[in-house]
Order: C-alpha cells, then sequence, then structure tokens
C-alpha cells in the first residue's frame, strides 16, 4: 500500500508541510490539508480539491493562475476533474507565453486540443486529446499517473486571482465551446510556438536549458509541462508572492494605522469625559464654594445684628434704671417739699404714678421674655402670637401707649434679647419716710426683697412695694397695689 501514495510522505506531516510550502510557494493565505484518496472530506463553498501531482509536476501554483481559471470556466469543470496532463498543457501555455512573448489562450488550446473523459457518463479523469498527432504544443508528457494520483489537498483560502474563481464540483461542459474553428484561434502565435522547439530532448541530457537541470519529477521525465510549468511559473509565483507579500504588508500597514486611529481616537474620547468630568466636578466644588461663602458672610451678619440688638437691649435696660431713680429722685423731692395738708393727696398721686410706671416696667418686661421664647421655640414672625392683644401681660388694664409706641419702633425686629433683668421691686419702690410730724406714728408693711421675673404669670400680694404715710388722729392702712391680672 505504501507504493499507491507515492507523494503522501511530501505533505502528511508539519514539517514536510512546511518544506512543500517553502519549495512550491505556497503564500501565507492559502490553506492546504492532506487527505488520502480514499477519506476525501465533502468541501465548503469556498474550499477546491486539488492533487499533490498536479501541483508537483503538472506546475499549479497558488494563486491559481487566470488561464487555468479560464480553462476551468470554460469547460464547466473543477480542478479534481483534471488529469495531471491537464495542467502540464495549460500551465505549460502559461511558460511558453512568458518565454515567446506569445498570447496563447482558452480558445487556442481547444483549437489544436479536444477536451474528452474516459467514458461518456464518468465526469473524472478528463483530459486533452491533440486534433493532429504531430501538432502539440507540450509534448513528452507521462501516458500514466498510476500511483501518483491517490494523495490530495483541500485548499482554501486566497486560492484564485481577484474575483474570478472556478466551481468545486463536477461539472459538464457545453459542446458549442469546445470546437474551436481556426478563425477563432491565433493562429499566428500558434505557429511561433511550433516552431520554437523548447527542450524537446525527451530523456533529460544536456539540450535541456541550464535553468531546468535538477527539475525532474519524482519519475524522473524532463517532460516540457513539468520544466515550462516549474521553471517559469516558479519566476511568475515569486513574482506574485511578493506582489502579494507587498500588498499584505500594506494591508498591515492600513490595519495598523487603521487600529491606531481607532486608539487615538479612542483615547481623546477617553480624555474629552474626563475633562468633561473634570470641568462638570469643578463647576460643583465652585457652586459648594460659593454657598459655604454666602452662609459664612449670612452667619457673620447674624452675629453681627445679635450683638446689636443685646447692646439695644442693655441701653434699654440701663434707661430704665435711670428712669427709676429719676423717680425715686422724685419721690424724695415731693417727700421734703410736700405741705402736711397736702401730704396725704400729694403722696397718693406719686404712689399711683409708681404703680403706672411699675405695671409699665413689668408689661415691658413680661413682653421681651414672651416674644424670647416665641422665637426660641421657633414660631415664625408673621405668628399672631407676638401681636400686643395676644400677649397675656401681668398688667392688662395698665396704659399701654408706650408699650404701643416702643412696638411701632421695633416693627420688623424678628430677634429679642434672651433674657431681660426684672429690678427688684425693693429698689423702683423705695419706703416712703413722714414729710413734717416725725412723732406720728408709721404702719409698715414688710416687703418680698424676691426679684420678679417676666415669666411669672402673676404677682403675689406679699411682693407689692412698702407704703408709709404718717398717722394723724386716725390710723391710716397702706394700700395695696391694684389686683395682677394673669
Amino acid at each position: 500500500m505504501a507504493s499507491a501514495h507515492r507523494l503522501a510522505h511530501l505533505v502528511n506531516s508539519e514539517e514536510s508541510m512546511r518544506r512543500f510550502r517553502a519549495k512550491y510557494l505556497v503564500p501565507d493565505n492559502v490553506r492546504l490539508r492532506y487527505f488520502s484518496s480514499r477519506n476525501l472530506p465533502p468541501l465548503n463553498g469556498d474550499e477546491i480539491l486539488v492533487s499533490v501531482i498536479s501541483i508537483v509536476e503538472g506546475g499549479v501554483r497558488f494563486p491559481l493562475h487566470p488561464l487555468l481559471i479560464e480553462f476551468l470556466q470554460t469547460v464547466n469543470a473543477c480542478p479534481d476533474q483534471m488529469s495531471v496532463n491537464v495542467f502540464r498543457l495549460v500551465m505549460g501555455v502559461v511558460a511558453l507565453n512568458r518565454l515567446l512573448g506569445t498570447n496563447l489562450g482558452v480558445r487556442d488550446i481547444l483549437h489544436l486540443y479536444s477536451y474528452v473523459c474516459p467514458k461518456s457518463d464518468s465526469d473524472t479523469s478528463c483530459s486533452l486529446k491533440a486534433r493532429r498527432v504531430n501538432t502539440k504544443l507540450v509534448t513528452t508528457m507521462p501516458s500514466s499517473n498510476k500511483g501518483f494520483d491517490n494523495d490530495w489537498l483541500v485548499v482554501s483560502g486566497n486560492w484564485y486571482s481577484g474575483s474570478s474563481r472556478c466551481r468545486n464540483m463536477f461539472g459538464r461542459p457545453a459542446a458549442s465551446r469546445l470546437n474551436v474553428p481556426a478563425t477563432s484561434a491565433n493562429l499566428e502565435d500558434i505557429q511561433k510556438v511550433l516552431k520554437s522547439n523548447i527542450c524537446m530532448d525527451q530523456f533529460g541530457n544536456s539540450s535541456c536549458p541550464s535553468y531546468y537541470q535538477g527539475l525532474l519529477s519524482p519519475r524522473g521525465l524532463p517532460d516540457m509541462g513539468q520544466y515550462a510549468a516549474q521553471g517559469v511559473h516558479a519566476a511568475e509565483a515569486r513574482i506574485a508572492g511578493l506582489h502579494l507579500s507587498a500588498k499584505e504588508k500594506e494591508e498591515r500597514v492600513a490595519d495598523l494605522l487603521r487600529t491606531m486611529k481607532e486608539k487615538e481616537a479612542k483615547q481623546e474620547k477617553t480624555l474629552s469625559d474626563v475633562m468633561g468630568t473634570a470641568a462638570e466636578n469643578y463647576g460643583k466644588l465652585e457652586k459648594q464654594l460659593h454657598a459655604a461663602v454666602n452662609k459664612m458672610k449670612d452667619a457673620e451678619e447674624q452675629a453681627k445684628g445679635e450683638s446689636e440688638k443685646r447692646a439695644k437691649a442693655e441701653a434699654e435696660l440701663a434707661d430704665l434704671k435711670a428712669q427709676l431713680i429719676l423717680l425715686e429722685s422724685r419721690i424724695s423731692e415731693a417727700r421734703e417739699g410736700g405741705l402736711r395738708e397736702g401730704r396725704a393727696e400729694g403722696e397718693q398721686k406719686v404712689l399711683d404714678e409708681v404703680a403706672d410706671q411699675l405695671e409699665l416696667v413689668y408689661n415691658k418686661s413680661f413682653r421681651d421674655e414672651w416674644k424670647a421664647a416665641l422665637k426660641e421655640a421657633e414660631v415664625p414672625a408673621s405668628s399672631a402670637l407676638f401681636l400686643r392683644e395676644n400677649t397675656p401681660l401681668p398688667y392688662p388694664n395698665a396704659d399701654l401707649r408706650a408699650l404701643d409706641e416702643e412696638d411701632a419702633g421695633e416693627e420688623g425686629d424678628q430677634r429679642e434679647e434672651d433674657e431681660v433683668q426684672i429690678v427688684d421691686r425693693t429698689e423702683s419702690a423705695p419706703a416712703l419716710a413722714p414729710a413734717v410730724d416725725s412723732s406720728a406714728p408709721l404702719i409698715t408693711v414688710p416687703a418680698d426683697p424676691a426679684p420678679i421675673r417676666a415669666e411669672d404669670s402673676s404677682i403675689p400680694g406679699d411682693s407689692a412695694p412698702i407704703i408709709s404715710a404718717p398717722i394723724d388722729s386716725t390710723p391710716v392702712a397702706a394700700e395695696d397695689p391694684p389686683a395682677l391680672s394673669s
């Protein structure tokens, strides 16, 4: 069985396939897979089946030459439908055209040769038979390929040139396309080739050109198809390989440039996104900074306002103390300069005035504490609780004109002092001594020295100011202040 696969050793291992590809100039973009004739696989749409002998002796190279593709299209066949001699002849014509500068084509081949198959019902092993025995473009071709046609390659990738490709399934030709009359053939180039007699030594002697030496087939046959196809087409394949290599390099450069542009675009987009995010964050931070500065300013203004209000309250308290001192002075003057007979009336008047002033002082202190309590409870300034008529004053019947004038002057003020001190009643209402008759007995009422705070809802009766008066013939009781309402 070893003799049945005489060319398998050329392609049945990775190392042998590597040497085979290098020797027969198979481009990297063409993929080869070895199969025996006993287990040929089904082909995909972009695959063809080529025998190893058609490459080794038939001169087939990849990508397939346009003349070979045109021939296969003309006879409506696939590569595995042809005998090896068909490839020898067609690729020999390619070599002759290169060597002699002729332009022989498929019509010229079919004018000199008949395309035949061994049996009418068979589509395999089709060949070309010379119409005239002595008129052949390529000679000394072997009559049998037994033992050399059992090794095959499945070819995929860029095995064809441009967009033109052949079929990969068996087909039958149209008879009208196989008969080419002399009027349609290039007779001038045919005669030129027939007269050239290139490498006609069928024994492989030195009559063949030197660049064909050593190109014998595995069977040692120096046939024209082998030499012409391998010699010239090797150079053609090398050129094609160079073109493909240059094209691949251009494609790789283009891919690199495209990749670089894509990366640059991606980097620009990333940088733009980062810059946009940074600008957005900067804007947010700037807004937060402005808000913080505004809050600081508001806090400073608020603190300044609170300080001013505290100073104003302290000034008002000092005024109240001055008024009390003035009242004490007036009382003392009235006591010293009053006449005995008018003493009772004068003292009563002074006492009434003092009582009125004290009621006003208590009412004002209570009002200030009331507003401070409302503010601490976070009651809105527009609440009706801030109105005078809704304030539970300790002396609601007192003359409130002075309070109304102060309220009109302090309208819009939303912050009051947290605490207002109430002067001790013993200071605001000193005891009255007898003006003239020191021998008259006195009625003394003890006074509570504890101060009265504004938050007290009522003033007890024992906290009223002490009133002393001289007594004539009848005892006189001290008058209590008017009753305080809560």
